[in-house]
């Protein structure tokens, strides 16, 4: 009863705004619950064959595995472009996740990422942006992409990419000092920070 108790509660808030907290929250419900969490074949089979919230959720499986996940980053790569927004969010944020492990398998897919800092969706340049982050130095080719973003409209995605660009150094950081000074004059602490 108790687990019942926990997973209700737990259940009531994978709304989430935050994806990471929304896959640790069903998989929270799945423990609660007995049940074992999916086989990298079952978890791989519903990124090619399953629906669109099956693909949606075995992304963020792939990533929440790290390590097992790298060698499928070329099938979340594939997925960066999908006409659906979640999906390409999901694995642009799988991809980050695996980047915080193996950033050089991540560093591979740059161009593609490229892409997602430019989508209308914050949470989706957040998510780029991120990745960007996770691959640290090896980010470096990506600096100017990086740069546009300290103008971006969203406060965290100016944010992330203040750090991405900090943690890039020298001299890959160097031609966009003053835009990342100009930080320090923004509305959002955030940002300043």
């Amino acid at each position: 009863m108790a687990a019942d108790l926990g997973s209700s509660s737990l259940a009531g808030r994978i709304r989430d705004s935050d994806a990471w907290t929304r896959a640790g929250i069903s998989e929270s419900c799945i423990r609660l619950n007995g049940s074992c969490p999916p086989s990298m074949d079952n978890i791989m089979s519903r990124l090619s064959r399953g629906s669109v919230p099956q693909k949606r959720r075995a992304m963020a499986l792939l990533g929440q595995r790290s390590a097992e996940g790298v060698p499928h980053a070329a099938e979340l790569a594939k997925h960066l472009s999908d006409p659906d927004r979640g999906i390409s969010m999901s694995a642009m944020e799988a991809l980050g996740r695996i980047g915080f492990i193996e950033p050089e398998v991540v560093a591979k897919y740059g161009a593609g990422m490229q892409r997602q800092v430019h989508d209308p969706n914050a949470y989706n340049r957040r998510a780029a942006v991120e990745a960007f982050l996770q691959m640290d130095t090896l980010a470096a080719p990506h600096a100017h992409v990086l740069a546009r973003c300290l103008c971006d409209d969203d406060n965290i995605v100016r944010s992330k990419a203040a750090d991405a660009l900090g943690c890039l150094g020298m001299p890959a950081a160097a031609p966009h000092l003053s835009s990342i000074a100009n930080l320090l004059n923004d509305k959002e602490p955030l940002v300043r920070q």
